[in-house]
């Protein structure tokens, strides 16, 4: 788990650090974002520890969401991988350990990520399927 210093700033030893999940969860806060649910994803999947899932109201705040994430984990140090789908109803943004989804609620209702990756899964699981 990479942990973040809040403000890059400040002396190291006396900034909070907060967990990667924790700081997009907060930075999705700050820009009103509706809904915002994280799941674990550690003995599910290799390709996060975390995913978020979140709402914004119109296509520009799913925009302005996206745009504030980036900028944010940005000035925090974390390499942004890929932002995917800007404009439109549904932007990824992947950092490695979090994959962040903004969806337009009627997206997010269509594809329903959370009853998907919320099951009672493993990675033993996926292996027997394949079989």
């Amino acid at each position: 788990m990479v942990e973040v210093i809040q403000n890059p700033n400040a002396n190291s030893q006396l900034a909070p650090r907060i967990s990667l999940e924790s700081l997009v969860t907060q930075i999705l806060n700050n820009k009103s974002a509706v809904d915002i649910t994280s799941i674990d994803l550690i003995g599910k999947s290799d390709l996060a520890d975390n995913m978020i899932i979140a709402s914004g109201t119109s296509i520009t705040h799913i925009d302005t969401l996206a745009e504030y994430v980036v900028r944010e984990l940005k000035k925090a140090g974390v390499e942004i991988l890929s932002v995917q789908g800007k404009p439109g109803k549904w932007v990824i943004v992947d950092t490695a350990e979090v994959i962040v989804h903004i969806f337009h609620p009627e997206q997010r209702e269509l594809y329903n990520l959370e009853r998907m990756w919320q099951a009672d899964f493993t990675e033993d699981d996926d292996a027997d399927l394949l079989h």
